[in-house]
Formats: C-alpha cells, structure tokens, sequence
C-alpha cells in the first residue's frame, strides 16, 4: 500500500491491517524505537482496540549482534576509511591550523577512501575544549601545550568502523603520559581479553581494573560497546550491547565492538583516550583500525 505526503502514516496502517484481517490479532511494535513517538502508539491502540499488542523489540538486534562475513567485510572497508582520515587528522595537527582544518582532513580523506557519510560527526575537541570529548569542531585555534582529540568512524554501506587518537601539541606533561600511557595498557588487556566464551563483564574488569591499579579514577562509561549497521545519531549499537561491569553475556565469533576507555584530566580541563574496532574470532579477537595508525599518543613538536 502506498501514500502520498499528505496522509496520515497511522490511518494507512490501520487501514492496511484491516485489509489483512489482522485488526483483532498479536500484532508487534517496537517499544523503544527511536521514532516511534507516544503519540503514535496512542493513535494505533484507539484505532484498533481489539488488537493485541505485544512489544517486538529486540527481535532484529539479536541477528544484528552477530555479524555475517559479508557484514564484516563491510566493517573492514568502514576501518579502512577511519584510518585514512585518522592519518590525516594527525599530518595536519600543528599550532596555527584550527580545529575545522583537522575536521576537514577526517571528511576529505574517510570519503577519498570511500566511506559514506557518518552515523555520528568525527569529534574534534582541543585544548580546553578536550574535556568535551563528544564535541565536534569549533573554530578554535591549535596552540603549544594544547590536547588534542580525535575520533570518528568510516562507514561502508552503512556499516561502521570507529576509532579515536589522542595528539599533544609540545612537551606533554606527565600527567598526559601517565593517563596515556594506563589507557592503552587497559586497552591492551581488554583486548587481550577478547575470546569467545568470556563474558562481556570480564573484558571490562580486565580493562577497569588495569586503569584503576594504576592508580586513577575509574571512568563511567562502558569498555566498548556493539558497533554494525548505523545512521544518525550514532555509529554504535550500545542499545543492543555493551561491555560494562558484571554483565554477564558471552561473546561470540563474529561479534564486533568499539573499546572505548578514556580519562578526563580535571586540572587541564582535557580528555585523553585510545579507542579501536575489533571483532570476535574463533579463538581470540582481531584489531581492525591500528594497522596503519600507530595506537600511542601522538607528540607534534
């Protein structure tokens, strides 16, 4: 059944439901759908009081979750992409460039390389603006003694790699070493973690607890999370699952995720983190955004 912009999307399902005689049986909605509006819900329940209504969600996360080799070819090619941008984000880092010059470098160069545009913009932050680590550019101008962080995806298809790097303008204080230097050691360990069998709540304390033996705070969002198939807003799939203290779902071949940890460093109002894609395989995981893109703190002097 088709229609035109001026009808209501609710009164053409209704109608079609009708006409397949399903208006008095089970029928699925998808609860927490993103736009799937109260409003709407309310106009179906009254227009069809004697149908069942069940919630359907999750249904196709759970196939989503567990990605087909093509999918994952898709993810590799996205990964490919983030690379190149990310290497061209880093080349440009320099006092005088601004953030839009590095944002610019990331579209140029993921595009160049064939990625579609993005679930989520890439997230350019310096200086004092790093401690917003999902802020996107600003305008404002690189200068010595500036972090600066950087993170975005390649998208294939609409399939997604992510990545994120951090650089530092001059002679990095230790502060900036030391946070640097546990987060990719807590990186490293989730992602020697990774297998399938273990569960998603032991990648993180594996993660976690590397960070917080160091010494530092622990930070509040997940390890990683399920990264696939996305559109705008974002370029991950946390809604279906993530890697977060205790959870107790095991993974499996064919999983992909984006490890994520990052630490805010208050006295400087600044962030530093590391992030790579990686999937699941038969016996252990494999890294598919550091293959080009060296995972260290990047000093431009």
């Amino acid at each position: 059944m088709t229609y035109s912009v001026v009808d209501d999307p609710v009164d053409v399902t209704v109608r079609a439901l009708r006409e397949m005689g399903l208006a008095d049986k089970v029928l699925g909605i998808e609860e927490s759908g993103y736009f799937f509006p109260i409003g709407t819900y309310k106009k179906l329940v009254q227009a069809l009081p004697q149908a069942h209504w069940t919630d359907g969600g999750g249904i196709v996360e759970q196939v989503r979750l567990i990605k087909s080799d093509a999918e994952i070819g898709y993810i590799r090619k996205g990964a490919h992409a983030a690379m190149e941008g990310m290497k061209a984000a880093i080349a440009t880092v320099a006092s005088g460039k601004t953030e839009n010059d590095l944002a610019a470098e990331v579209y140029r160069a993921t595009l160049a390389a064939g990625s579609e545009y993005p679930g989520s913009p890439p997230y350019v932050v310096s200086g004092e603006r790093s401690g917003l680590p999902h802020g996107t550019w600003e305008g404002r101008t690189l200068r010595d003694g500036d972090i600066v962080f950087l993170e975005h995806s390649g998208c294939i298809k609409r399939y997604s790699a992510a990545m994120m790097r951090t650089c530092f303008l001059g002679t990095p204080p230790d502060v900036v070493r030391r946070t640097a230097d546990v987060i990719l050691e807590g990186l490293q360990r989730a992602i020697e973690t990774i297998r399938p069998g273990v569960t998603s709540g032991e990648v993180d304390a594996a993660c976690r607890e590397t960070i917080r033996a160091a010494g530092f705070d622990d930070y509040t969002h997940e390890t990683g999370y399920s990264i696939g198939v996305c559109y705008p807003p974002g370029w991950n799939e946390s809604h279906i699952m993530n890697l977060h203290p205790g959870d107790s779902t095991v993974l499996q071949p064919n999983m992909v995720f984006h490890l994520v940890p990052s630490l805010i460093i208050p006295e400087m109002q600044g962030h530093v983190g590391f992030s790579d894609t990686v999937v699941v395989t038969e016996d252990s995981c494999e890294v598919l955004t550091n293959s080009n893109v060296e995972r260290r703190l990047y000093v431009v002097n």
